[in-house]
């Protein structure tokens, strides 16, 4: 189960006479209901473990924020009602995932303290988005026709490929790994048309951890995160129109653990 961002659910309304428009929350939205599939093979020896597998997922009553019009006597438009509301078909997610984690311990040393793990998915998704498709009558007199209507496209803040690789170094009481994780784009709003959708963008970001027993139950440990200075951006409808882009910089954690 899912529930609705809270805000959705309280039921507020706004009415701007001025702009004939009407925003206002739905108290009744439902909760995503999500049915999983799942089927998966691993390998392993003593080198290390292979995993192949694929996924399905049908998600009923995901929720969006819909544009539609109320007609009102004596205005020629009516007012344009913008409010969250339940889709009426189900939405799909699959895809495919592989990872391999592996050791080479059978080199001579000190190589054999090697460590190497990857993983790859593959994901495809569809949705229907809710909009208000606007024209003009070609007829005289000329006015605005306005047609409820959905359009299909990929569910918000799913990524189409999301990749892990790590090697890391193991001996001597060390053990230490430089991670690397890629996401690809991914829908972070639904516009009035697909040319005003907007995607945060695809980024890679590399990571480092390392740890050092000192003696029985004691051990130094340094760790640092995003070590590229990877920014974060977005985009509306192509990469090329950016709307933001925003740098965190990296963090380290320098500290002692002891386990009892």
């Amino acid at each position: 189960l899912s529930r609705p961002n809270y805000f959705n659910l309280v039921p507020w309304q706004r009415i701007n006479t001025l702009d004939g428009t009407v925003s206002q929350g739905e108290p009744n939205l439902l909760h995503t209901k999500v049915w999983n599939y799942d089927a998966f093979l691993s390998f392993y020896n003593k080198l290390g473990l292979l995993t192949i597998g694929g996924f399905y997922k049908e998600l009923d009553d995901i929720d969006y924020i819909r544009v539609s019009r109320i007609t009102t006597p004596g205005l020629t438009n009516g007012y344009i009602l913008t409010k969250p509301e339940n889709a009426r078909e189900p939405s799909t997610v699959y895809g495919g995932e592989v990872e391999l984690q592996t050791n080479l311990r059978f080199l001579p040393k000190p190589l054999n303290g090697i460590l190497f793990s990857v993983n790859y998915s593959y994901i495809i998704s569809e949705t229907f988005y809710p909009f208000l498709e606007q024209r003009v009558n070609p007829n005289p007199p000329f006015n605005a026709i306005f047609t409820d209507t959905v359009r299909t496209g990929r569910i918000p803040g799913q990524a189409n490929h999301i990749f892990n690789l790590s090697v890391g170094y193991e001996r001597g009481g060390f053990s230490g790994r430089v991670s690397m994780i890629y996401q690809g784009e991914s829908l972070d709003f639904v516009g009035t048309r697909s040319e005003l959708d907007g995607f945060i963008n695809g980024f890679t970001r590399w990571d480092l951890t390392m740890k050092q027993n000192l003696k029985k139950g004691l051990s130094g440990i340094f760790n640092v995160n995003n070590l590229s200075n990877t920014p974060e951006r977005a985009f509306l409808g192509s990469r090329r129109f950016i709307t933001r882009e925003e740098y965190f910089g990296w963090t380290g954690d320098l500290g002692i653990h002891y386990g009892f």
